[in-house]
């Protein structure tokens, strides 16, 4: 009886961290969370909203949006989980310019016991310069019983609008082999020179439809905060985005219904 006792809060730590753990990446639907990673600051920050997000890396939320994107470089980023010491996300990513915008990706979320990578290819051109459409191809890995991981590819494809100044639209499909499909919608609204305003709407597999919502205030010069909220999950965002020279460092944090709250922290080199 006492060394059930004394079992009983890791038996029951042990549980709720798999019951987080799944309802962030359900199995079934484990390869369309890793195909479209939040490894991305702003992304985060204004919940996926944006319709063209503007850092480096945001290709890995929409894979046109690196034609909008001049700027070359990497990207560090890094999300933990305080209530939850053993799971994290990293990636580290990679962006240069030609005739097609390129970028690299990998990614990595889990535990010590239990890990996803994610590794992405997007291209990405502009058609003309208001249009651009971008593809981006995935080969996610799941631990397994047996010695090889499962492997599985992932396709998306992505479209970003900018038809009149102070408004952008953005359109994402991403399709994992044997998961569940997701497409989002977002809109971008420029009400002034400082503040921007974005939303979206979200569809995954079965699951409802998420509403996503997120504002980017130019505090001066490169500073910038964010926020954003999301209805389903629950989740509210904060942060702050720093320039030091020819890094941008990101800092923020995230609250989520079930998964409790989170600290990102990311930092984009860029290169001339």
């Amino acid at each position: 009886m006492f060394s059930f006792l004394a079992a009983k809060p890791i038996l029951m730590k042990t549980a709720k961290f798999t019951i987080i753990l799944f309802w962030i990446i359900p199995f079934q639907a484990a390869i369309a969370q890793v195909a479209a990673p939040i490894a991305e600051f702003e992304s985060i920050m204004l919940c996926g909203s944006a319709a063209i997000p503007s850092a480096i890396n945001g290709f890995a939320q929409n894979a046109a949006a690196a034609s909008f994107n001049l700027s070359s470089g990497f990207s560090l980023f890094q999300q933990s989980y305080p209530s939850l010491p053993n799971l994290s996300l990293n990636s580290i990513s990679f962006k240069h310019g030609g005739k097609f915008k390129k970028g690299y990706s990998l990614t990595q979320f889990g535990t010590p016991f239990y890990r996803i990578f994610s590794a992405q290819l997007a291209l990405a051109s502009k058609l003309n310069e208001n249009f651009a459409l971008g593809v981006l191809l995935g080969l996610n890995t799941f631990p397994t019983e047996e010695f090889s991981p499962r492997v599985e590819p992932s396709i998306g494809f992505g479209l970003c609008w900018k038809p009149y100044k102070n408004w952008s639209f953005g359109l994402t499909y991403q399709q994992p082999i044997h998961a569940l499909q997701q497409i989002s919608i977002a809109a971008t609204w420029a009400a002034s020179n400082n503040l921007e305003w974005s939303f979206s709407f979200q569809k995954r597999g079965v699951y409802p439809q998420s509403f996503k919502s997120g504002l980017r205030y130019r505090i001066k010069d490169e500073y910038y905060l964010l926020s954003g909220f999301s209805a389903s999950p629950l989740t509210s965002a904060f942060g702050i985005l720093l320039p030091i020279k020819k890094i941008n460092l990101g800092l923020g944090s995230q609250l989520q219904e079930l998964a409790g709250w989170q600290a990102c922290f990311t930092l984009h080199y860029l290169i001339e």
